[in-house]
């Protein structure tokens, strides 16, 4: 098919989450000699949203067309499709970083030798210009890492050395999804890091702290504490409703930490 028709398919995906629909797509997609570029020209021109989100569609189009999966997965690592994700990880759009952060830690596993200095420099930037992405940044770079715990170590010492409230509240957040072992390596490392934020001076770290410390020594016993660590996932979800609303996937970073301690504070 024609170029302009190809790009119009890739839009339009979406619509037609099939695998026939992918496959016919996928097939013109092997023919074509940029791939990045390709999706470049493909959104240079849109309105941004997380439908029409390109790695949206590069995530897609290898889980859901199984007729040319591994020829289009073949066909990325050959194009070096982690360069396009690569820059969209410092893309205007929130949505666009978060699903290109997404792609390169957890669908292409090309990724994994060429993007681990990127991704460990990538901190520095979620810290200081994007802690809405946060939470995604620890989720997928410890699926990364999953099996080498001395990166992750390293990883949980950076948040810890910051002595931030946010960066301490959204790290509880995580681990209280961590479901481990107590007498697992990674068990004992949660147990440490939760020991220690239950004297950090501020009340909602500590208290957070105390109630996932004290679900882990009491699991045995088939009882549960109630964490509400959901508080804080809301209050991200809350500012992204926020910007939904006001149709922009850009944001402050004050504004967004400030929210965030405010609703936490104030449901707690």
């Amino acid at each position: 098919m024609e170029e302009n028709e190809l790009i119009q398919k890739v839009k339009e995906y979406t619509y037609y989450l099939t695998d026939e629909y992918l496959e016919e797509v996928c097939k013109d997609l092997l023919q074509i000699k940029d791939i990045n570029l390709f999706f470049e020209k493909c959104y240079e021109n849109d309105a941004i949203h997380e439908w029409k989100s390109p790695c949206s569609f590069i995530c897609d189009s290898v889980t859901h067309s199984h007729k040319y999966r591994e020829l289009i997965l073949k066909k990325y690592e050959n194009d070096c499709i982690y360069k396009f994700c690569e820059k969209m990880l410092f893309d205007s759009s929130y949505t666009r970083r978060r699903e290109a952060l997404i792609i390169i830690c957890d669908t292409l596993n090309i990724h994994r030798i060429k993007c681990k200095k990127l991704l460990e420099e990538y901190f520095l930037f979620v810290i200081e210009k994007d802690p809405l992405l946060l939470y995604d940044y620890i989720m997928e770079f410890t699926w990364l890492y999953a099996y080498e715990i001395r990166i992750r170590k390293n990883l949980y010492s950076k948040i810890l050395n910051l002595n931030n409230e946010f960066a301490n509240l959204t790290l509880l957040e995580y681990l209280d999804s961590l479901v481990v072992p107590f007498f697992s390596r990674d068990g004992l490392l949660k147990y440490k890091i939760l020991s220690k934020l239950t004297r950090d001076k501020s009340r909602c770290v500590n208290s957070f702290a105390e109630k996932i410390k004290k679900n882990m020594l009491i699991k045995n016993y088939n009882k549960h504490i109630e964490t509400k660590t959901y508080i804080l996932g809301n209050a991200k979800l809350e500012f992204i409703n926020i910007m939904f609303m006001n149709k922009t996937e850009t944001y402050n970073k004050d504004d967004f930490i400030n929210f965030y301690l405010n609703y936490v504070k104030e449901n707690t």
